[in-house]
């Protein structure tokens, strides 16, 4: 038996270890204004890290990062924090994302014009949404003028059109310990205490207390939870 666990840990370890020497043959490349890299990081294969020459980019010690992400502005990762392969991100500039120790991304959607902060032991469940903005303009002419503009997509792959501008935005926070289901959509403004549960498919219009189970579109406080002893 022990033989056998010998057998299946070794190719995890092998990978493991692979992605930590390609993390270190490829991240000191990335074009940033500033990189600072912890020990053992891991970066995967199939990966695609993309970066500003204004950007600002921090990877804590032991963080795995797959997925494809964008980073304009600037992008902290903490500690064994863990992004999943089916992973998108894309930080615009001046723009701010932080992701908390031993944090889960099990692939998710983020797309941050302004601030988005994830806090510590966040469990973020397959296709999670999160987005601090409305995503376009409310203004009909502005949003047509956008999608006639000649220049895309090339204007939208630098950051997005400032035909567009203002497009209302508002930080969204999460407390320590979050867990979040599949396919939960979070809109701008949105503040999520710790230790909270949303249902899958919630979609989070408004802010969820500290210990609290929230379900339903719009989600609502269905359930009070137990504090974390």
């Amino acid at each position: 038996m022990a033989f056998g666990g010998v057998l299946l840990d070794f190719p995890l370890t092998f990978v493991g270890f692979c992605r930590r020497l390609w993390a270190r043959l490829c991240l000191p490349f990335i074009n940033c204004k500033k990189l600072s890299v912890g020990n053992s990081v891991q970066l995967a294969f199939s990966s695609q890290l993309k970066a500003g020459r204004n950007s600002v980019i921090e990877i804590g010690d032991k963080a795995n990062i797959a997925g494809n992400i964008t980073v304009l502005g600037k992008l902290v990762i903490g500690k064994n924090a863990f992004i999943a392969p089916n992973s998108s991100i894309w930080v615009c500039e001046n723009a701010f994302l932080s992701i908390g120790d031993f944090s889960k991304l099990m692939g998710v959607d983020f797309f941050v014009r302004e601030r988005v902060e994830i806090g510590k032991a966040n469990l973020l469940a397959e296709g999670t949404m999160v987005h601090d903005n409305n995503g376009h303009s409310t203004d009909a002419k502005k949003r047509k003028l956008w999608t006639m503009d000649p220049s895309y997509p090339r204007a939208w792959s630098i950051e997005d059109s400032a035909i567009e501008q203002p497009i209302r935005c508002a930080p969204v926070v999460f407390g320590e310990n979050v867990w979040l289901g599949k396919r939960c959509i979070v809109l701008k403004g949105v503040r999520i205490g710790a230790n909270s549960i949303a249902g899958a498919g919630s979609v989070i219009t408004k802010s969820i207390p500290k210990n609290c189970l929230a379900a339903g579109n719009p989600a609502k406080v269905v359930k009070k939870l137990e504090p974390e002893a």
